[in-house]
């Protein structure tokens, strides 16, 4: 397995929308409905920008999102947390609360970044059942 410093991961971020709306496990976002939870383009270019300038490679938006890239020691150091790979293989932020969790804690990012940004979270490895 490579060092932190050489593991490249990816988080999908995910700003607040323009219309006030927040994404939620419950909501159909459809073609139709994507521009309610579609960011401002502006507020889309400034957290790139910020996720850049801490160190991250970012990919273009699309729909409602876009991902950051970079060693889990960058992820580690700037989200201020421990990451673990749980037994399905996917990454998770270890919480000081002794459990563990797929979204990144926003508290420790500069404040004008904390205020564009709705989550940060890594994806689920898929569950293929038993």
């Amino acid at each position: 397995m490579l060092a932190k410093n050489k593991q490249i991961i990816s988080a999908a971020v995910i700003l607040h929308s323009k219309s006030g709306k927040p994404p939620s496990g419950h909501a159909e976002i459809t073609a139709q409905t994507l521009r309610d939870y579609q960011p401002n383009p502006k507020a889309v270019q400034d957290a790139q920008a910020r996720f850049q300038s801490l160190g991250f490679q970012v990919s273009p938006f699309i729909g409602i999102s876009f991902s950051i890239t970079a060693s889990q020691s960058t992820f580690e150091h700037v989200f201020h947390v421990t990451l673990q790979r749980n037994d399905k293989g996917g990454l998770e932020v270890v919480k000081k609360s002794r459990g563990t969790g797929y979204e990144l804690p926003l508290d420790k990012l500069p404040l004008e970044l904390q205020q564009l940004l709705h989550t940060v979270t890594f994806t689920p490895p898929p569950d293929f059942g038993p």
